[in-house]
């Protein structure tokens, strides 16, 4: 990410910024780097090119940051076309991963430190196997051993063998690598387009885990006997399919009581997640899949949060902003509640009350297959869970139990009975 210095006049004013960034290394793998100055007209330009005729300090902020990060994309891109760049047939594995890919696509400031994290894991199996050989060197063949010794010898941090989940992760980061070098021009194509689909490591195919009626019922009876707040919670991912972080950055403004339409509605705009290098531990983000969705809610559900939102103004004494989170901190309702703190309360219920074990996720798993059994359109549960494609959907997130097969076969046989009479 690119370094920002205000250059400011004798009377304190900003009339300038000088940016810096790293835009790769040179044949001796030094740093090269770039700079530029930024005079304040042009920021206050691009403010009108944008709409806004005040430039406040905040506004003028975000600006410049843009345009900062416009400019070393720019000079990145610019100086991997340039000979200056390092001998690129000569680049190992290892350097191309630790010089080049995570300080250029890893390390760009704009991926979560959780997403920084996973990439330099996964790459690390990698850089052992093959970080020796240069980035030409790497075909069809490297890649096929690569996938034998993460089946054979790579071992999980424990000591046991890789799961399958781990091989695809590693293999996906190889897959992410390979790709890059071949955007970067260090190679010319991408080896891994030449292996089968049974040589690459794939998703282990598991059956689908939900709660069946009787159980999602049992479930919702235990609820009962838990605080308010984890019942309207839980029922809430129940009933509509949420996912556990949507549900965390939930506020009172997202909540539609329905009086002007006769259907109570809840707006998902964001989403919860843990993010260490924040001041609290959490950030609100947009949803997975950066679409905003609208699912209905029973009269039952709406009555529930509004006791919730009673009973919070009462312990707490206050009166609740409609930016209130509705399942907040416990000091500060204008913070939402940690996004972990359901999983471990998941644990304690299903213990508590002799429960099928369940995770949360399940939970959104059992709305999506109760709904497809109870013959919903699955473009309708698709819109509902917030899924781009019924594909998806059901790969995923729908299941079959005994009794759905039972009525499956009882139903055939009931109809090749009426046929035969017929």
């Amino acid at each position: 990410m690119a370094a920002i210095k205000e250059n400011v006049s004798k009377d304190g004013k900003i009339i300038s910024y000088r940016v810096r960034a790293c835009v790769g290394r040179d044949g001796a793998g030094k740093q090269v780097w770039r700079s530029v100055t930024i005079s304040i007209e042009q920021v206050e330009d691009e403010a009108l090119k944008q709409g806004f005729e005040r430039l406040t300090p905040a506004r003028q902020k975000k600006i410049i940051n843009r345009l900062a990060d416009a400019w070393e994309t720019s000079e990145k891109e610019q100086f991997l076309r340039t000979p200056s760049a390092r001998d690129k047939s000569r680049v190992t594995v290892k350097d191309f991963i630790e010089k080049t890919w995570i300080p250029i696509y890893v390390e760009d400031g704009k991926k979560s430190p959780n997403s920084v994290k996973f990439f330099k894991n996964t790459s690390k199996p990698i850089i052992d196997f093959m970080g020796g050989k240069r980035m030409n060197q790497v075909d069809a063949e490297l890649c096929s051993r690569f996938v034998t010794y993460l089946n054979t010898v790579e071992r999980e941090r424990g000591g046991g063998p890789l799961s399958q989940t781990s091989r695809m992760h590693i293999f996906g980061t190889l897959r992410n690598i390979l790709r890059t070098a071949r955007r970067w021009k260090y190679i010319q194509t991408d080896p891994t387009e030449d292996m089968t689909r049974g040589e690459r490591p794939s998703r282990e195919k598991r059956p689908v885990a939900f709660l069946t009626e009787s159980e999602a019922q049992q479930f919702l009876d235990a609820l009962q006997e838990e605080p308010l707040k984890w019942r309207a919670y839980f029922t809430l991912l129940l009933m509509t399919g949420m996912r556990r972080g949507e549900a965390v950055a939930l506020q009172w403004s997202d909540i539609d009581d329905g009086k002007d339409t006769g259907a109570p509605t809840i707006t998902i705009s964001k989403n919860a997640v843990m993010d260490k290098s924040q001041p609290t531990g959490r950030l609100i983000k947009q949803t997975k899949t950066g679409e905003i969705r609208t699912v209905p809610i029973s009269e039952a559900t709406l009555q529930m949060l509004r006791e919730l939102k009673q009973e919070t103004e009462c312990n707490m004494e206050i009166t609740l902003k409609p930016s209130a989170f509705v399942f907040c901190d416990e000091a500060n309702p204008y913070l939402c509640m940690y996004p972990t703190s359901p999983t471990r309360r998941m644990e304690v219920i299903v213990k508590r009350h002799g429960l099928k074990k369940c995770s949360v996720h399940e939970l959104r798993r059992t709305f999506a297959t109760l709904a497809l059994q109870a013959k919903v359109d699955p473009k309708t549960v698709a819109a509902i869970t917030g899924h781009a494609d019924t594909a998806t959907l059901f790969k995923y997130y729908t299941g079959t139990d005994a009794e759905q097969k039972r009525k499956a076969v009882a139903g055939l046989e009931a109809a090749l009975k009426n046929e035969k009479n017929e």
